[in-house]
């Protein structure tokens, strides 16, 4: 049955919402990474407690749901132009601008020349992996869907299983480590694709939700540590669905509503928190500001608040697909 425009609206605020917590996690999560690198964090148990908390899901969720609305309707070129203008572009921009900041800076892994500047994106540094590893995973599950059409998914099945074992086996990825690492949650997503309504409209307990999320992060705390891949994949996969489904449920009352809105601006966040945090930490240690509680609420509050402004003015000026923040839907 086709179901109403305003019942799939509210399906998408869903995911937008579990975005938009993801993002949030993110930002935290290089905020706290960068305070315990400027000493700021002096107990060592509770960083770590908190990054493996942090870290064990936060980037999956985003493969996930990048899988959970993935196409494989346009033509070739089409497809090649959109992704190339949606993620490869970014990276390209922002890590020149990320180079330019590090040359001001001073930063000993700054470019020191035109070349090495021009070079910088290649291979992607920073948090630019990500669009290069999503790139790389949906360009690859685009031609097996063209390849193998309606047989596809057990293609894509068998693929997520090999990047599982791949890692049990003991070989070493190399440069591919960020894309075998991560496609079995972009798989799984594509997999699931045409069951995601199931994940948020009570079909999926939300018992287990809670009991996958809850159990998973318990289970690192007990460990100490995110366990190597495979372990580490197959715990995540399970976080992801667990808070996937307890994130997207939250999407028509306050704070889901919020997450949902911010869930659409992801991108401005995830390419310019960076330099807002770092930007940030220094300031306020020049001030003599040491406070970790101080540090983490302006630092997390400028790392989403100021992209988000700056993302509202590029839009204001048309220049979104310029700057590689790319478009957003109406809502």
């Amino acid at each position: 049955m086709t179901q109403p425009p305003d019942a799939i609206l509210r399906r998408n605020s869903g995911f937008d919402a579990v975005k938009g917590a993801a993002i949030v996690l993110v930002v935290l999560g290089h905020c706290w990474i960068g305070l315990e690198g400027a000493g700021l964090i002096p107990d060592e148990r509770l960083f770590s407690a908190v990054e493996n908390a942090i870290y064990l899901f936060h980037m999956p969720v985003f493969f996930f749901v990048s899988g959970l609305f993935f196409k494989a309707v346009a033509a070739p070129g089409a497809f090649l132009r959109g992704r190339t203008e949606s993620l490869l572009w970014p990276l390209v921009l922002w890590s020149w601008v990320e180079a330019l900041a590090l040359m001001a800076a001073g930063e000993g892994r700054a470019p020191v020349d035109l070349i090495g500047l021009l070079m910088y994106p290649a291979p992607p540094k920073s948090v630019f992996w990500f669009l290069w590893a999503l790139f790389v995973l949906q360009v690859v599950t685009y031609a097996l869907h063209r390849l193998f059409r309606a047989r596809t998914e057990p293609v894509l099945i068998v693929l997520a299983l090999a990047a599982l074992g791949y890692f049990a086996m003991g070989f070493d990825p190399g440069g591919l480590v960020n894309v075998l690492e991560n496609a079995p949650y972009f798989l799984a997503g594509v997999i699931l694709a045409s069951r995601r309504a199931e994940l948020l409209d009570g079909r999926f307990p939300l018992g287990l939700a809670v009991l996958l999320l809850v159990g998973t992060e318990g289970l690192v705390w007990i460990w100490g540590a995110v366990p190597v891949p495979p372990a580490g994949q197959l715990l995540a996969l399970a976080a992801v669905l667990g808070f996937t489904v307890l994130v997207g449920r939250t999407a028509g009352v306050q704070p889901g509503a919020a997450l949902a809105w911010l869930g659409q601006r992801t991108m401005p966040v995830y390419l310019t928190h960076i330099i807002v945090l770092a930007v940030v930490r220094v300031v306020l240690l020049k001030l003599g500001q040491e406070g970790l509680a101080l540090h983490l609420l302006l630092g997390v509050g400028c790392g989403i608040g100021l992209p988000v402004l700056l993302d509202q003015v590029v839009q204001r000026l048309g220049l979104s697909r310029l700057a590689g923040f790319g478009s957003r839907r109406a809502t």
